[in-house]
């Protein structure tokens, strides 16, 4: 990983998050193809099975949000621009936001 993993992960979250109903339903509809073996159709069974379930969905909307703070902050941090007590008060903003969510 490296200093963009941060905002490279809220773009994949944001696809998952974006996308849910589509993914929901190709795992749904993989799940009964006959053209696929039982190892297959299981895989995409339980795949859907995990994809909507309330902890799944709320453990989703908890990531999407502290990943688009902390993908904002990242970038922040890489600005060519960026000065240490800038930085520190971006952080400390942050921190803030983090414990007034708690």
């Amino acid at each position: 990983m490296d200093v963009r993993w941060v905002a490279s992960s809220f773009r994949t979250v944001r696809a998952v998050w974006v996308n849910y109903c589509a993914l929901h339903a190709h795992f749904m509809s993989a799940s009964s193809d006959q053209k696929l073996d039982s190892k297959e159709r299981a895989q995409y069974k339980g795949m859907a099975n995990k994809l909507s379930s309330t902890a799944f969905l709320l453990n989703m909307a908890l990531m999407f949000d502290a990943l688009e703070e902390l993908s904002e902050l990242s970038e922040s941090l890489q600005a060519d621009s960026i000065t240490l007590p800038k930085a520190t008060r971006l952080i400390s903003r942050q921190i803030e936001v983090f414990l007034s969510r708690k």
